[in-house]
């Protein structure tokens, strides 16, 4: 996805240079500006159920600040993530579903990644799942606001949303965390908190949703 598509690339450099945890912490973050697409979702289609997911990246959080979880708790949580899916062949009418199927995806992810030291792949999932998510709203968005969005180039296409302030926000608070993870030998609590409050966005997601 043309800006995000190339940031992708180098991140996944810098994550790999990560411990497993600061690794979980930096993906535990991004799935804090994807979960209030799923508390949409849910409130304007009458389907789904976010309370999981909110239990599950909670859990994230905890075995972060050093808490002992249970392989067992882990699957039974995955499990619960799994459930809130809605049926495929309701998402197909709803505006928001994708979104909220994407963080779903996410967490799951996040809360997998805390059952092996060798985690790289699952986090590069989470990121390549906040540029889809992005990529994908904005999309089906110009389709509805700019009557030119499908005569244009999939060159310019990619050029607009890159370029577009979520993209921008999105990538800066990427760039931000990182920095703050790479300068941490150890994730203490005060970090943790960072990383958590300041991905709050007056309750909305990373495309401002809410």
């Amino acid at each position: 996805m043309g800006l995000y598509s190339d940031r992708i690339k180098s991140l996944k450099v810098e994550i790999e240079k990560l411990s497993p945890l600061h690794r979980i912490a930096f993906a535990a973050s991004c799935c804090e500006r994807l979960l209030p697409n799923c508390y949409i979702f849910t409130r304007e289609e009458g389907q789904g159920n976010p309370s999981p997911l909110r239990t599950a990246l909670d859990e994230v959080w905890h075995i972060l600040e050093g808490k002992v979880t249970k392989k067992e708790t882990i699957q039974l949580l995955l499990t619960d993530c799994e459930k809130a899916i809605v049926p495929s062949d309701y998402v197909l009418e709803s505006r928001y579903s994708a979104e909220s199927h994407l963080a779903i995806v996410a967490i799951s992810k996040t809360l997998k990644a805390c059952l092996s030291k060798n985690n790289v792949e699952d986090i590069f999932k989470v990121i390549e799942v906040v540029g889809d998510t992005i990529f994908g709203f904005l999309d089906i968005d110009k389709e509805i606001t700019d009557p030119d969005w499908l005569q244009k180039s999939w060159e310019e296409q990619i050029e607009e949303i890159s370029n577009h302030p979520f993209t921008l926000r999105e990538i800066a608070k990427q760039n931000e965390d990182l920095q703050k993870l790479k300068e941490a030998e150890t994730l203490e609590p005060k970090l943790l908190e960072w990383l958590r409050t300041t991905s709050y966005n007056n309750d909305k997601s990373l495309i401002d949703l809410s």
